[in-house]
């Protein structure tokens, strides 16, 4: 293995993991990486369907989901989105080092280690970064824990719907752009090292 793809696998183990330990050989954390992502995308996807869908049948005077009533599936809808991504980021960089790991360098790989580091440190920092995300987040969080323990009709509890939509479209646009960036990098990085 030549040193610009060892330096190719610090920058994938300089990745922060938020759901396996560092120090489990890699095999393992792919295989407890594909199950707690694949769950987090189904619960993902339930509760956060839940949620939209009480707006819709909001909308069509239907009872089935009552939006006054989604505001711990929003909570827990919210935390489960705001994680998934980073597993799933984690299991497509390891499956990568799975790849690569015993090959050759081959020209241009520099520029395409410094584009991993630089999506990995802004995946390490994200969270960091963007305080008024968190700010957004700790607001929602507020409402909704505000909502659940009133035993009156909580009035700001119905301009909440727009703020929890635009909190997963931005969660969703920045998932498709990390991803491609992501995927994009590795794609090249592994048809390089097929075709040297």
């Amino acid at each position: 293995m030549n040193q610009k793809i060892k330096e190719r696998i610090q920058i994938i183990f300089s990745l922060k993991s938020n759901l396996a330990d560092n120090k489990i050989e890699n095999e393992k954390r792919i295989k407890f990486l594909k199950k707690s992502t694949v769950i987090e995308l189904v619960l993902t996807i339930i509760l956060a369907g839940i949620v939209v869908l009480s707006k819709i049948f909001e909308h069509l005077d239907l009872n089935v989901f009552k939006w006054i009533d989604s505001g711990l599936l929003i909570l827990l809808a919210l935390s489960s989105a705001i994680y998934l991504p980073n597993g799933w980021y984690e299991l497509k960089l390891l499956k990568h080092l799975k790849f690569i790991d015993s090959k050759s360098d081959f020209v241009g790989i520099d520029t395409l280690n410094n584009e991993l580091q630089t999506i990995i440190d802004h995946l390490n920092a994200a969270f960091n970064r963007f305080r008024g995300i968190r700010i957004y987040v700790f607001f929602i969080a507020i409402l909704v824990l505000w909502h659940l323990g009133s035993d009156t009709n909580n009035p700001y509890w119905d301009f909440m719907k727009l703020p929890v939509l635009v909190f997963y479209g931005y969660l969703i646009i920045r998932f498709i752009n990390t991803n491609r960036k992501l995927s994009q990098n590795i794609e090249m990085v592994e048809h390089s090292v097929v075709n040297s």
